[in-house]
């Protein structure tokens, strides 16, 4: 309880002092680390979240091309110029292709960091809410991120069939997706309605000009990539079973994709080196990097299994979905959904759901809804990606602020959601 309450002081800190909370939290790792827990200095460095460091790294710079050369607007100021008429729809879409993008199976990191720059572009020149255009992105990429050929939804089903619900374990996973996409459908409409998205208004404009040469290339490159990240998922989802296709799912990875597009980038000479470079947002990996490592001092002192116990020991028949979102959606804060949120509270649905003859189903549902609810955690990958995608360091820390906050507001409507029944 004290390094979760370190972890709050630490922003409330930063917020005060206008200072990298990032920095404060490194330092609160070391300190509690070493001196209270006993982690030595190497573990501790060990802790330092290469994944998500580089994640951010690898795409913020290859978008940095686009975004110099004018690219990612020209693509931006065609999508507006097209919906001129029917602006209100335009988040609409957004929505829709994050979540194609992620439910074919290219996931939710492919689906953010292709989506995030393009929403970010059109919601500055449609006067869209910016914090509107990231919700489009990171709740059509969730609600597709359980389908039964994305990675999310393989992973949940495998852990099902463990746990004793093999011949249950397909009906349990379109459950779990079916549930996910009501909530995220829900919260999308409600923020869309909330900020007004129906609203917005393209200014008179005239037609874009033709991309230039530079802009050419750099948008073929942009859709190789994107080639890359979707199209091995959606050929085994129409003709599975083909070794070469399945190393590719296997293998493709947003990172080092875009790092390919980035060596494409700097070939075909879409822009300076050392001014992509600077679009890098170097403060931002402090911040995530640094409340990283304090996150997982979090865990090494024992907050997961804290939880877990609380839940085991507190919870009741009326109020069992209700409580698995909570637990979840915080124990998502702090730790990986897929890698330690399922694992560690999965198991717990047997032991309930015979206690209290309830659908072990609708218990697995409340807990990946859960998860999914507070992956807008500027701490989170998600959450990260959606931060790397903002270029204007303004508007960035505007979006922390509001990503700080939003993932407790998501657990609250998921819960009265459980609660009216809408999840089942």
């Amino acid at each position: 309880m004290f390094v979760v309450l370190m972890i709050v002081a630490v922003i409330l800190i930063g917020y005060k002092t206008n200072i990298n909370f990032g920095i404060f939290a490194i330092v609160a790792a070391y300190i509690i680390g070493s001196f209270a827990l006993g982690i030595g200095p190497a573990k501790l460095t060990a802790m330092w979240p290469t994944r998500i460091f580089f994640l951010i790294l690898t795409i913020s710079f290859f978008y940095a091309f686009p975004m110099l050369n004018g690219t990612l607007e020209k693509i931006a100021l065609k999508v507006v110029y097209a919906g001129r008429n029917v602006a209100w729809f335009i988040p609409i879409l957004l929505f829709l292709l994050s979540f194609v993008i992620c439910g074919i199976g290219a996931g939710p990191y492919a689906s953010t960091a292709i989506m995030t720059p393009i929403a970010m572009s059109i919601a500055s020149l449609s006067g869209l809410h910016p914090f509107l255009a990231a919700i489009t992105v990171a709740t059509g990429s969730m609600a597709g991120g359980t389908t039964p050929i994305s990675i999310g939804g393989i992973v949940m089903k495998g852990l099902i069939e463990q746990l004793g619900f093999a011949e249950q374990s397909g009906v349990y996973g379109i459950g779990i997706m079916v549930n996910i996409i009501k909530v995220m459908t829900i919260i999308f409409l409600l923020t869309y309605v909330v900020l007004k998205g129906y609203k917005i208004k393209v200014p008179t404009m005239e037609k874009p000009e033709p991309f230039n040469k530079i802009q050419r290339r750099n948008l073929a490159v942009i859709i190789f990539v994107a080639a890359i990240l979707i199209l091995p998922f959606l050929v085994d989802l129409i003709v599975p079973g083909i070794p070469i296709i399945k190393t590719l799912t296997k293998n493709v990875d947003v990172a080092f994709v875009s790092i390919i597009g980035v060596m494409l980038s700097l070939i075909l000479k879409l822009g300076d080196e050392r001014k992509a470079i600077s679009k890098i947002p170097l403060g931002l990996l402090i911040t995530l990097c640094g409340m990283g490592m304090l996150i997982q001092v979090a865990v090494e002192a024992g907050t997961v299994e804290m939880l877990s116990a609380w839940m085991s020991n507190n919870v009741s028949s009326s109020l069992a979905p209700a409580a698995l979102v909570l637990v979840s959606g915080l124990l998502s804060i702090i730790s990986s959904g897929l890698a330690v949120v399922i694992p560690t509270l999965f198991p717990l649905v047997p032991g309930i759901s015979s206690t209290l003859g309830m659908s072990a189903g609708v218990l697995f549902s409340a807990i990946a809804i859960g998860m999914n609810t507070t992956t807008m955690s500027p701490f989170s990958t998600g959450g990260g990606l959606i931060l790397g995608g903002i270029e204007d360091e303004t508007e960035r820390k505007k979006m922390i602020q509001y990503m700080l906050f939003f993932p407790f507001i998501m657990i609250a409507i998921t819960i009265l959601l459980v609660l009216l029944g809408v999840v089942r």
